[in-house]
């Protein structure tokens, strides 16, 4: 068992996580290392990643099919820590998204993600063989929905946009087709044009996206982080 679980470990996504957590704590060092306020910083974010990784290999022995025997407890659980959030959520710049915990904070929309995926490849899996692609397409959304909806009403676009990408990307490794792909597409870029014009996405949204798009447009504010990173 041991042999042929450390056959199948992904090393090379691995090695890159690994490296790629090590050269974000570099850069906390070197952002925090002339303020005083922000010492130690680098120091709990390499705690931090060491408490993942060994999660992580936890996790790795850990049969997946118990995870699919308890996709509907943990698709539960993620609604209920969602909506939680505007009962005892923490406040931060005007969106409310944290729920205290005393020794830290807890980010359910980041749990969600793992969550979404780990119940919706349960659900797809049991449509595998006897439902239509139609059929796949109805059920996926109204799995996906609620939890997007409640993270957009948390104001936070980004990962609502995250469950979007991931509930296609999983259509598509489920077998749906590019024609049924295409359609979804298109109907979510109609979608989104008339959000954009109703007033649906907020204003500091839209600079946001603006900015990413182009933040040459407003080098000194909503475009500052995004120019530094790349300098």
């Amino acid at each position: 068992m041991q042999s042929r679980l450390l056959k199948n470990v992904d090393w090379p996504l691995m090695v890159a996580v690994v490296l790629l957590s090590v050269l974000g704590a570099l850069m906390v060092s070197s952002a925090s290392a002339s303020d005083p306020r922000y010492q130690g910083l680098a120091g709990r974010q390499a705690i931090w990643i060491c408490l993942g990784l060994g999660v992580a290999g936890a996790l790795m022995w850990v049969d997946y099919q118990l995870a699919a025997r308890l996709s509907r407890w943990l698709y539960a659980i993620n609604l209920g820590l969602l909506v939680l959030v505007f009962y005892k959520g923490h406040s931060i710049a005007g969106s409310q998204r944290w729920i205290e915990l005393g020794w830290t904070q807890l980010q359910p929309s980041e749990l969600a993600k793992v969550l979404i995926v780990i119940t919706l490849a349960d659900l797809l899996r049991r449509g595998q063989e006897t439902l239509s692609p139609a059929s796949v397409v109805f059920r996926s959304l109204l799995h996906v929905a609620p939890p997007l909806l409640l993270v957009f009403a948390q104001r936070d676009l980004g990962t609502a946009l995250v469950f979007v990408i991931l509930w296609l990307g999983m259509l598509w490794i489920w077998g749906l087709s590019r024609r049924h792909l295409v359609a979804l597409a298109l109907t979510g870029g109609l979608l989104a044009a008339s959000a954009w014009h109703l007033g649906v996405v907020r204003d500091y949204q839209r600079t946001r996206l603006v900015a990413f798009l182009d933040p040459g447009h407003d080098p000194s504010g909503s475009g500052y982080q995004l120019l530094q990173s790349q300098i």
